[in-house]
């Protein structure tokens, strides 16, 4: 696998795609809504050339930047994810914005500090058979700060005392 088709492996794991036998699968009908495509699941990642496929997660990249919190609040400090994306756009040159994607990508997954519950819910939804019913009643004993593998210990763990006392 080249270094193109890695890039856009992460980005379509960022954009909540997961790689399946039939294609790459569009959970979330991002990509099949704005390309008017007849289903969700698509053979060839596109990022890198195509500003129908790119322009998604440019947004997804603002809107996930305003999620994250800095500690000390510099907005203006020079690895502003914000401003390079921002630059980038106005270039106008795919190739520059694909690199800047790239490399926000990078940077959010080495640093995202927050597991939010309802991304959790879609991940268990997505691999597990528990019932949206299920998933939602462990919400008050989610804890964003721990990963989402610890979050799934911690369900299981309740899902099982819930059983046991069902059956008492």
């Amino acid at each position: 696998m080249n270094t193109t088709e890695q890039n856009n492996r992460l980005i379509a794991e960022f954009m909540g795609m997961q790689d399946t036998p039939i294609g790459w699968y569009d959970n979330e009908e991002a990509f099949h809504s704005l390309l008017r495509t007849e289903g969700n699941t698509f053979d060839n990642l596109l990022f890198n050339t195509s500003w129908d496929w790119l322009m998604p997660v440019v947004v997804e990249c603002f809107n996930r930047y305003d999620d994250i919190e800095f500690m000390n609040n510099d907005v203006f400090r020079a690895d502003n994810h914000q401003f390079k994306l921002n630059d980038a756009l106005l270039e106008t040159n795919i190739n520059s914005l694909y690199e800047t994607v790239v490399e926000f990508v990078k940077w959010y997954n080495e640093n995202q500090p927050i597991n939010y519950f309802d991304d959790w819910v879609k991940e268990m939804m997505s691999q597990s058979d528990y019932s949206e019913v299920e998933i939602m009643e462990f919400e008050e004993h989610y804890q964003n700060l721990l990963s989402f593998e610890e979050n799934i210990e911690m369900f299981l763990e309740f899902r099982k005392e819930n059983l046991y006392n069902e059956n008492r």
